[in-house]
């Protein structure tokens, strides 16, 4: 399928429809893309004799709060891991590729990704929805790209409303993770914020399920609630899809802890109660 003149004309004017292909509907640079672009410049695409690598690359889909850290924590512990994290936020980009004099995107990513740590472990790098067509629109992924072994994991969490509370709560006190300490005062509940980072995680749940619903790549899908809950049964079907043996995880090594508290519980019962009231309201207007 490909974009017709219709649909460009759509795009310029800003005009989308639903019914148009998924590469259509998110041509618009996220910001990420526009800061890597503005750091490289033309130099965004492997060269024809660029090296490639055929080690696992294991891009892990996700969300903020959606379980990812936690996943990666006990995919550390296994020891057959190298984690790249967020290695493709563009403000680690531009850092890592002034530290290191990297002149291509291409370069990057087969340096601060594909080749890491100890070549006999497989890589595990994070990417938002937009983040991985970064890499397939370069040509960083896919049969004739630089990481021409990837496979994908998708996580999300079912209790999509908790995610966006604990997001709206982790970005108050910049404690996004057990290991950091809170850097602001108790938080507070806003309601507008919440919605906003509500619709978000459902816009890029989305996309990203449209995207593996259209395009014929190996992926591994993980809810959150159902990996804390059965995390041995969970990673045993993970190491299958990897064609991996057995992941067992040494406890003595997970690092993260549950950030939960009854705040989080408390700000999730009064968005329910206002909206309702919300739609209540508007109901009786009509």
């Amino acid at each position: 399928m490909r974009a017709t003149k219709k649909s460009i004309a759509n795009f310029l004017a800003g005009k989308h429809s639903e019914e148009d292909p998924i590469w259509e509907r998110i041509l618009e640079r996220c910001r990420h893309e526009r800061e890597i672009v503005r750091v490289y410049g033309s130099e965004m695409r492997p060269r024809s004799d660029q090296p490639f690598t055929g080690r696992l690359v294991v891009v892990l889909v996700f969300t903020n709060r959606s379980g990812s850290n936690f996943l990666c924590d006990c995919l550390r512990a296994t020891g057959k891991f190298e984690l790249a994290g967020e290695a493709l936020n563009w403000e680690i980009v531009a850092k890592r590729t002034a530290r290191h004099a990297i002149l291509s995107f291409p370069d990057y990513c087969f340096q601060q990704i594909g080749n890491i740590g100890d070549p006999a472990k497989q890589v595990i790098v994070k990417a938002g929805i937009k983040q991985l067509l970064i890499l397939w629109k370069y040509g960083i992924v896919g049969p004739e790209g630089l990481f021409r072994n990837t496979k994908y994991v998708l996580i999300e969490r079912q209790d999509v409303l908790a995610q966006a509370v604990s997001y709206s709560i982790a970005d108050q006190t910049r404690q996004f993770t057990s290991r950091q300490s809170r850097k602001k005062s108790e938080p507070q509940f806003h309601p507008d914020d919440i919605q906003k980072r509500l619709t978000g995680i459902l816009h890029q749940n989305a996309l990203s399920k449209e995207f593996f619903s259209s395009v014929d790549v190996p992926v591994f899908q993980i809810l959150y609630e159902a990996l804390v809950r059965n995390r041995p049964k969970i990673l045993g079907r993970l190491a299958e899809f990897l064609e991996m043996e057995s992941l067992e995880v040494d406890e003595t090594e997970i690092a993260l802890q549950k950030q939960r508290s009854n705040i989080n519980d408390q700000f999730e019962k009064r968005y329910k109660q206002l909206m309702t009231e919300n739609f209540q309201n508007w109901a009786r207007q009509q």
